[in-house]
């Protein structure tokens, strides 16, 4: 069998393990290119993402994205319970000087991300993982 028919396999199990909700997962995956062409600085570009989720459809979601070709820094944490989720995105350019943070409600109210972090704290504890790095 071949390198991504052992990779689909191993995605297929984990989907159909979680499926019956009664499981706490960790996903994370992680991509670098970093190119020296040797006039001037090298180009880095990252982007990293991970999924925890825990019983009773809890789920927190993380991503970065630094791109030193653009200047663009970017991280987004959303916390979901069920079809409720709270999602903060922040963005800044270390060439423009453009910062920007959003935040998107999904069947919520502007009031209740608060709640839904105690909910989620007091239900089913995720394990803390990397903070990204500002």
């Amino acid at each position: 069998m071949d390198m991504f028919g052992m990779m689909n396999d191993m995605i297929g199990n984990m989907e159909h393990m979680t499926a019956g909700g009664n499981c706490q997962t960790f996903s994370s995956s992680t991509v670098i290119s970093y190119s020296n062409t040797g006039d001037g600085a090298p180009k880095v570009y990252q982007e990293t993402s991970e999924m925890r989720s825990a019983p009773g459809g809890i789920r927190e979601t993380r991503r970065t994205v630094r791109d030193s070709d653009s200047g663009l820094e970017q991280m987004s944490i959303g916390h979901h319970i069920r079809d409720r989720a709270h999602i903060l995105q922040r963005s800044r350019n270390h060439r423009t000087g453009d910062q920007e943070e959003r935040q998107d409600y999904i069947n919520l109210d502007e009031s209740e991300p608060f709640l839904l972090l105690i909910t989620l704290s007091a239900s089913h504890p995720v394990a803390p993982g990397p903070v990204p790095v500002n």
